[in-house]
């Protein structure tokens, strides 16, 4: 039986993005302290798969910073926080799938039925009552298919 997309789990996506947005101020934050500590990130991905060790690779080969103990000069507990929390936060959007798909016979008619019964709803000018639907979600004036009802079918 051949899956088919019935709606997208917009909840997960958003706590997514949200997630992905602390890791983005997370690395500007990582930016700004390779800025402070006069360290120029030339190499983005580089600097994004290890803060720590690009940091230390770039002070490897400065000229006057490799001969120096930097143990004391780059609070190295910070950068590697940060590292952390970038790698705690950070997913490509493109590796997650967030569209929900039926995949069982009976799933697959119960779509069909509630897409035909949206239709009809939404058609009809008389309907303005907050009434429920069965595998439908009432949304202002108009009906939407409730794609989780849909899945609790077996």
């Amino acid at each position: 039986m051949k899956a088919i997309k019935i709606g997208t789990n917009t909840q997960a996506k958003t706590i997514h993005e949200l997630r992905n947005n602390h890791a983005q101020k997370t690395l500007q934050l990582a930016l700004e302290f390779m800025k402070a500590n006069d360290m120029e990130v030339k190499d983005m991905d580089t600097f994004r798969q290890s803060f720590v060790s690009y940091a230390r690779e770039h002070i490897k080969s400065h000229e006057v910073l490799k001969h120096l103990d930097t143990s004391n000069l780059i609070a190295w507990n910070h950068l590697y926080k940060l590292e952390q929390i970038y790698r705690d936060y950070f997913v490509p959007i493109e590796l997650i799938d967030y569209d929900i798909y039926a995949t069982t016979e009976t799933q697959i008619e119960a779509y069909k039925y509630a897409k035909k019964l949206k239709e009809l709803l939404n058609e009809h000018p008389l309907i303005r009552s907050n009434f429920q639907v069965p595998l439908l979600i009432k949304q202002g004036y108009s009906f939407e298919i409730d794609p989780e009802a849909i899945l609790m079918l077996k």
